[in-house]
């Protein structure tokens, strides 16, 4: 299992707990990892919250990507990095996509794997 995948695999699970619906979204040229949806009665799913993961170091174009992405869906954003794949050059690729987001003025947070493992330790899980 890659890495992207067991990260997409713990983001499944919050949602699960949270009874929120969490797919991949594609549509045209916009593509989200992963995104948090409620339904409500009469109106479908409304999406909450948008992922995109990156499970190792990109190029600026990359995480432009990524913030455009989540900005289309209209709902709020996380970037999750891997830390295994981003390694000791996690804090400093967290720097950069957290400025390019502050460029943007997007809703849109970063997160490293391990706080979505906090996440599911917060929810028992």
């Amino acid at each position: 299992m890659s890495k992207s995948s067991k990260i997409e695999g713990s983001i499944d699970k919050i949602a699960k707990r949270l009874k929120l619906i969490s797919k991949r979204y594609r549509c045209g040229s916009i593509e989200v990892d992963r995104i948090w949806y409620y339904q409500v009665p009469l109106v479908g799913n409304v999406p909450l919250l948008g992922f995109e993961v990156e499970s190792g170091p990109r190029v600026s174009k990359y995480y432009k990507g990524d913030i455009s992405n989540l900005q289309e869906l209209g709902c709020h954003g996380v970037i999750v990095l891997s830390e295994e794949g981003f390694g000791l050059s996690l804090k400093k690729e967290k720097a950069v996509v957290k400025k390019l987001i502050q460029s943007k003025r997007a809703p849109i947070s970063v997160f490293s794997d391990s706080q979505l493992q906090q996440m599911l330790d917060l929810l028992g899980m």
